[in-house]
């Protein structure tokens, strides 16, 4: 069975969330798996950052612009690596 790309990045994400310890800006470590849970609506969204520092995206839709900056601001970033939507409704693609 072959998966896409944004199958495999939620799969991923919602894999790496349930290992990790969910944490907000002031606890990020360099080094560490960081994750963000956004409450944006009737969605969650998430920001992930890697150990390396990259930055991704999961479920980013209508309405959460601000909230997701927020959450990049804090990080001290506005560069995003990757995105990741867990289906194409607009609360998660919008």
């Amino acid at each position: 069975m072959r998966l896409s790309i944004p199958v495999l990045a939620v799969t991923l994400a919602t894999a790496l969330a349930a290992a990790a310890s969910i944490a907000t800006p002031a606890q990020a470590v360099a080094g560490e798996l960081t994750i963000i849970q956004l409450a944006v609506g009737q969605n969650d969204a998430a920001v992930v950052q890697g150990p390396c520092g990259e930055i991704g995206i999961v479920d980013a839709g209508q309405g959460s612009a601000d909230e997701v900056q927020g959450a990049l601001t804090a990080l001290g970033t506005g560069a995003v690596a990757w995105l990741a939507a867990s289906h194409y409704d607009a609360d998660h693609i919008g």
